[in-house]
C-alpha cells in the first residue's frame, strides 16, 4: 500500500474509533498508531495533526457537506469526507494528493469512490467560499444545547467563536526567580506562570529536566492563585492527580495528602512530583471511601466532570457518539462535596472546581451544597492588588466562572470554582 494511502487510512480508523466507541483521542490513537511501527515520527506529527482538526472542524464540515449531498451521509462516507476535507480546507494540503489518496481509501472501506471524488472536486471548485464557513450554537450536539440553555448569549457567542481553535501551551512555575531564568520565547500570565510562543514538546523546553516548572492551564492555576489565604496549610487534595493545583499548594509552602481513584494517574502524579523535587503524602482510593484520621485546614475538590471548558484540547467531547452521563456525574460531584466536609478543621475551606460551565455542574452544585450543608457559607475570591487582567476572572457573587475565551492574544480552558467554608 503507498505510504500516504495507508497514513490517510490510519487516520480514518483513528476517528471511526473515537466515534464508535466514544474513546479518548489519546487511547485510540496510540492503539492504532502502535500497531504501525513503521510510521515516523513526522508521519505520527502528521496523523495527529489532521485527526485533531477533523474533530475540531466537524460542524463546520457537516454545514459544508450538506450543500454537496443530496442524501445524509452514512459514518464511514461522512468520516473520511470529514478528514480529507479538513487536509483540503482547513489545512491546506496539496489537493491532488489528498483527493486521490482518499478515494484510494474509499476502495478499501468500501465506501463509493466515486462519490466521494466528485464531491472533494466540487468542493475545491469552492474552496475561497466554503473555507469561510461559520456555524451557530444550535449545530452543536444536542445534549451540550440542552445543557447550556441558562447560559449566557454573550458567552454563547464567546464559545462559538473559540472552542474549534487550538490551544496554547501554559507553564505554571515554582517561583519568580524560576520564570525569570526561563530562556524559551513566552508571554508572562503572573508573576510565576507564562504561556509560550513558539510550541514544541513539553521535554523539550527549557529547564525541564531541573523541574522548575509545570504545565497547568491558565484557568486551572487560578483557584489557587487567587487563594492566598491557603499558604503554608495542610490540605487534602481528593481527585489530585495528574497535580497542577496540588503542585501550586506545594509552592506555597503547604502540607499535602494528595489521592487519586486512578492507579495510572497516580503514577503520573509521582512522576511529576520526582521531576519537581515537591513532597507530598499519597493515597490511591476511591475518595468517597477514604479513611483519614487528620482534619485539614483546606480540601481540594477538582471533580470529575464533562470537561467541556477543555473542548480545545479534548474535542472528542462532542465528537463521540454516546453522550456524557451528566445525572452520573453531578451526583458524584454532589458525594465528593458531602465527603469534603468530614475532612475539615473549624474554619476550614473547601475549594470546588471543575472544567466546566454546565450550570448542573457549577453554579447548581453552589445551592445545592449551601442547602444541604448550613454550617457552611460560601467564601468569595478576593481580588489581588496589581493583577486587574487576572481580578476580571472572579464574577460579581465572588466565584470564578467562564467558558474557552481569550485573555489577550492566548486561548485559555473554561472553568468553575468556588470556595465554602466551614463556620462551626
Amino acid at each position: 500500500m503507498k505510504k500516504s494511502v495507508k497514513i490517510r487510512l490510519i487516520v480514518f480508523k483513528i476517528l471511526l474509533e473515537i466515534y464508535k466507541k466514544s474513546s479518548n483521542f489519546d487511547n485510540s490513537y496510540n492503539k492504532i498508531v502502535k500497531k504501525n511501527i513503521n510510521i515516523s515520527k513526522n508521519d505520527r506529527s502528521l496523523i495527529n495533526n489532521v485527526c485533531l482538526n477533523s474533530i475540531r472542524f466537524q460542524f463546520h464540515i457537516t454545514k459544508i457537506l450538506n450543500q454537496y449531498l443530496k442524501k445524509k451521509s452514512k459514518t464511514n462516507q461522512h468520516i473520511l469526507l470529514l478528514s480529507a476535507i479538513t487536509q483540503l480546507i482547513f489545512l491546506n494540503f496539496k489537493d491532488y494528493a489528498v483527493v486521490n489518496d482518499s478515494v484510494e481509501v474509499a476502495k478499501k472501506i468500501k465506501v463509493n469512490p466515486g462519490l466521494i471524488n466528485a464531491v472533494l472536486k466540487n468542493i475545491l471548485t469552492d474552496k475561497d467560499r466554503v473555507v469561510k464557513t461559520t456555524i451557530n450554537h444550535n449545530m452543536l450536539p444536542k445534549w451540550f444545547n440542552k445543557n447550556t440553555k441558562k447560559l449566557h448569549n454573550t458567552d454563547k457567542n464567546i464559545f462559538i467563536k473559540n472552542f474549534y481553535k487550538e490551544p496554547n501551551l501554559h507553564l505554571v512555575f515554582k517561583n519568580k526567580l524560576s520564570l525569570k531564568n526561563f530562556k524559551d520565547k513566552h508571554f508572562k500570565s503572573t508573576a510565576t506562570s507564562a504561556f509560550i510562543i513558539d510550541s514544541k514538546k513539553i521535554n523539550y523546553l527549557d529547564d525541564y529536566k531541573k523541574g522548575n516548572w509545570w504545565v497547568q492551564d491558565f484557568s486551572s492555576m487560578l483557584p489557587i492563585f487567587l487563594s492566598p489565604e491557603i499558604s503554608k496549610k495542610n490540605i487534602l487534595d481528593l481527585c489530585a492527580a495528574p497535580g497542577g493545583k496540588l503542585f501550586q499548594a506545594i509552592s506555597k509552602g503547604s502540607a499535602t495528602h494528595a489521592n487519586d481513584i486512578n492507579a495510572n494517574k497516580i503514577e503520573i502524579l509521582k512522576s511529576n512530583l520526582k521531576r519537581l523535587k515537591f513532597n507530598s503524602k499519597i493515597s490511591n482510593k476511591n475518595a468517597l471511601y477514604l479513611n483519614i484520621e487528620d482534619k485539614f485546614d483546606v480540601v481540594l475538590i477538582d471533580a470529575p466532570c464533562t470537561a467541556v471548558g477543555t473542548i480545545r484540547r479534548n474535542p472528542e467531547i462532542f465528537f463521540k457518539k454516546n453522550t456524557p452521563d451528566i445525572i452520573s456525574l453531578v451526583n458524584l460531584q454532589r458525594n465528593l462535596l458531602n465527603k469534603a466536609c468530614s475532612f475539615l478543621k473549624k474554619n476550614g475551606i473547601i475549594i470546588y472546581m471543575t472544567c466546566s460551565f454546565l450550570y448542573e455542574e457549577t453554579e447548581a452544585q453552589i445551592e445545592y451544597f449551601l442547602e444541604k450543608h448550613k454550617e457552611f457559607s460560601m467564601l468569595k475570591f478576593e481580588k489581588i492588588k496589581n493583577e486587574k487582567n487576572i481580578n476580571m476572572f472572579i464574577n460579581d457573587k465572588g466565584y470564578i466562572f467562564h467558558v474557552p475565551k481569550n485573555y489577550g492574544s492566548f486561548l485559555i480552558d473554561g472553568f468553575f470554582a468556588v470556595k465554602f467554608i466551614k463556620n462551626v
